[in-house]
């Protein structure tokens, strides 16, 4: 719907307070506001599915079930998160060392999200120095996470890459107010409850539909990023084409030996994480191909993709979308 509509003005009524008068403006309600309105009108299709018992008890899109209804009345108005409010702190070597596998092949997708990101805001290829204030901001929120009792990490998340694509709302004040909402959300403790009643059903559409339109923004820029792969990467070289093709090789084949034929020392935690290391597909094809890169001889850093740097490039800091905000650069 929100396609069709995308480009509809809707005429509201409001008050100018620069006229002192009420005024009517037409904004383009269903393109600046599609997953609101997609929530809203699924959430209740749901509501009458339930109060009509068309979907039978324990269906997904039922709006009654027992545990949601349970979250809601059993939750807080207002509670503040606390460190070791769920006990103390326990460190296991094997969960630290598959979680830090875990942490560098989402490192790689979050510079893979931040280009995307620079692509869909029309702006520059990241800097180093933006992707490494994005990754240590990235640690220090899944370290705050994990203080409080969270057990995911904070990372990137490309759904909302796509929404920034569907709204055309690309600034950072905007993201830091919608940040600001969320924490208030999270202390707020009753409207978090309501929020997580909402039906799986609700949940995998808009999932669906974010994902669908990330596919899309994704497949537009692997068609600049192949582009721009065949101009840096000398791709007439049998050294470069050989490592591209191990790479992948090897993180298809040795994931999937290990998957069927299980690790075994004699030693648990040795075990576990061995296992848990040899089947992340990205991390061993990416082991794979850093290794090979920087081990095998026969090309240039240009030969080998490594973009020439413009040293006499200069932008000032107000065009500069990845520059700090004036409160910081003082």
């Amino acid at each position: 719907m929100g396609v069709f509509l995308e480009n509809v003005r809707v005429p509201l009524p409001y008050f100018s307070i620069a006229k002192r008068t009420c005024r009517i403006g037409r904004p383009r309600i269903f393109g600046q506001f599609p997953y609101l309105i997609a929530i809203a009108v699924a959430w209740c299709i749901c509501l009458l599915l339930t109060v009509t018992e068309v979907e039978p008890k324990g269906g997904e899109a039922r709006t009654d079930k027992n545990y949601t209804m349970a979250v809601i009345a059993q939750s807080p108005w207002f509670q503040i998160p606390y460190p070791g409010q769920f006990g103390c702190p326990h460190v296991s070597f094997g969960l630290t060392l598959g979680f830090l596998s875990s942490c560098i092949a989402c490192m790689m997708e979050s510079i893979g999200d931040y280009q995307t990101c620079a692509r869909v805001s029309h702006q520059r290829t990241p800097p180093s120095s933006s992707v490494n204030r994005g990754i240590i901001f990235e640690g220090v929120g899944s370290a705050l996470a994990a203080s409080v009792g969270l057990a995911t990490g904070v990372t990137t998340y490309a759904e909302n890459i796509a929404l920034m694509h569907i709204t055309k709302v690309v600034s950072r004040s905007t993201m830091q107010v919608a940040g600001v909402l969320l924490v208030l959300t999270g202390l707020f403790t009753k409207c978090a409850a309501v929020l997580a009643s909402i039906p799986d059903a609700v949940i995998g559409g808009i999932l669906a539909m974010g994902v669908a339109m990330i596919t899309g923004v994704a497949i537009s820029n692997l068609q600049l990023e192949v582009v721009r792969l065949i101009k840096n990467v000398d791709l007439r070289l049998t050294r470069n084409l050989t490592i591209m093709g191990t790479a992948i090789l090897m993180g298809a084949v040795i994931p999937h030996h290990f998957e069927n034929n299980r690790v075994n020392t004699g030693v648990k935690t040795m075990d576990d994480c061995l296992n848990m290391l040899l089947s992340i597909r990205m991390l061993i094809a990416g082991v794979v191909a850093f290794i090979l890169d920087n081990t095998v001889p026969g090309a240039t850093r240009e030969q080998r993709g490594f973009a020439l740097k413009d040293l006499n490039e200069n932008i000032s800091a107000e065009d500069d979308g990845y520059a700090p905000p004036p409160i910081v650069r003082r």
